[in-house]
């Protein structure tokens, strides 16, 4: 991404694209688990604007960025005037409108995606396994989002892990997507980088859960098949969801999506890289250290961040087994 070369305007309630200065600063932001992308830039407030309800953003001809704004504040202290813009993509009405809170019955995934998604824009979807994702039933709880209850849908079918892409399609897809491989190293080989952290969060995962059965006895367990090495003692009690209620022992469906959410945050890497270089979530990186090796890790999150002080990329690196 040639950052000379992008223009950035808003456009107001009549439709009329309104140039803006270029920014003193700027963040992208894209993630996975996230259908809309966010974007935060620092403008001169050189001039009165009206009410402007969409940012575009391109390089050349190319649109890099296009979302509704969400706010906009306007500043002037002993350091100057400027604008600050927060704006999202069209992913966001799907995380800004509350889904109707329901036991829903019989329903298939290509129902929900009708039923949750299309209504917002949303009309494309890939998928593997069809009719097969597939629950007799279905709690929404109050304060669910469209997106949560389309994709927490999805991942308690157990069959396909749903996110949005860069074309705006819902893939929900039996396993990751396949982007391209990425090396990361300061040894000579790869692409260098500037900053690099890596958590190992003990706390995340979830040892245990004890389940409570149809009479209402906390009778059957779930172990975390990984805890034989990570030695940790984390019980947790789980009222099944409806979907696995009517099962003796469904629970333990329950239980294994849960403990592979927890396992989720158990390792943490966070890479900052100089420049704007290629890259999307969804690839896969090989991280080389002078210490060790992260190998086909899964890039969960790009920040793309221009300032003063230069550009970056910022990175979150999550091991893709748990996603």
């Amino acid at each position: 991404m040639n950052t000379e070369e992008l223009t950035f305007a808003g456009v107001d309630y009549n439709g009329q694209e309104r140039p803006l200065p270029a920014p003193s600063q700027w963040e992208l932001t894209c993630s996975f688990d996230s259908p809309a992308d966010s974007f935060e830039g620092v403008f001169p407030w050189e001039q009165w604007y009206p009410e402007l309800y969409t940012l575009r953003v391109r390089q050349g001809q190319d649109l890099v960025f296009q979302g509704g704004i969400d706010e906009v504040t306007c500043t002037e202290d002993g350091r100057g005037r400027w604008m600050q813009v927060l704006a999202r993509s069209a992913g966001a009405a799907l995380l800004d409108n509350e889904a109707l809170p329901q036991l829903v019955q019989d329903r298939s995934l290509n129902e929900m995606f009708q039923e949750h998604v299309v209504p917002f824009g949303v009309t494309q979807l890939v998928t593997d396994v069809g009719e097969d994702a597939f629950l007799n039933q279905y709690q929404i709880p109050k304060g669910t989002s469209e997106w949560e209850a389309f994709t927490n849908f999805v991942r308690l079918t157990g069959l396909a892990i749903p996110h949005l892409d860069r074309q705006g399609r819902m893939i929900c897809l039996n396993q990751l997507p396949a982007g391209t491989t990425r090396t990361y190293s300061n040894q000579g080989e790869g692409t260098g980088y500037c900053d690099l952290k890596v958590t190992n969060n003990r706390y995340s995962p979830v040892s245990q859960f004890v389940i409570r059965d149809q009479e209402g006895y906390y009778s059957y367990a779930f172990d975390n098949p990984y805890n034989d090495r990570l030695k940790l003692q984390r019980r947790r009690y789980l009222i099944p969801s409806p979907s696995f209620s009517g099962s003796a022992t469904g629970g333990r469906i329950d239980a294994d999506l849960l403990v592979r959410r927890s396992m989720l945050g158990k390792e943490v890497i966070t890479l900052t890289l100089p420049g704007l270089p290629e890259v999307e979530v969804g690839d896969s990186a090989n991280l080389i250290t002078a210490t060790q090796d992260y190998l086909g890790r899964f890039v969960y999150q790009v920040r793309r961040r221009v300032s003063a002080d230069g550009a970056t990329t910022g990175l979150t690196l999550l091991d893709g087994d748990f996603i």
